[in-house]
């Protein structure tokens, strides 16, 4: 099991891992766009995320490490990407971690925080949530508060 990044303390001792999950949009919608792109039309359309699926998504990335971040001691954060055509907003986000199903976070205090990032405008705009009853605290979800 590797994550994608590991911070390490000034003693050379990892601190923190972060791994990201993309949410890309759902394959029946990517592939109906494209298949419409690709024939010269326009594709025009409104595209939503349902929490559910956002929900399953960061359970499962949330479960793959939970275990892991728990044994070696550091802060676990996971890093959502969404892709333009996957949108979601920060009110969206917290919904599923805090109040759908009880929220993620309550379920995985191993989880200390996520770090939702999305393109717009050749810039990346990011979003921090610090989950207040992880059993260790992130520095780096700070950063993005």
């Amino acid at each position: 099991m590797t994550p994608d990044w590991v911070t390490y303390d000034d003693r050379g001792i990892a601190k923190e891992i972060v791994d990201v999950v993309t949410l890309h949009p759902r394959y029946d919608i990517d592939q109906h766009i494209a298949k419409t792109v690709g024939s010269g039309a326009i594709w025009t359309g409104w595209i939503t995320t349902a929490p559910d699926r956002l929900y399953a998504k960061l359970q499962d990335k949330f479960g793959a490490y939970s275990t892991y971040a728990k044994n070696k001691r550091v802060a676990f954060v996971v890093a959502l990407f969404s892709e333009f055509m996957a949108p979601l907003d920060a009110v969206e986000v917290d919904h599923v971690l805090t109040e759908l199903h009880g929220g993620l976070f309550r379920d995985y205090p191993q989880v200390s925080g996520l770090i939702h990032f999305e393109q717009s405008d050749g810039a990346y705009r990011f979003s921090g949530f610090a989950n207040t009853s992880a059993s260790i605290q992130s520095e780096m979800v700070g950063l993005f508060l």
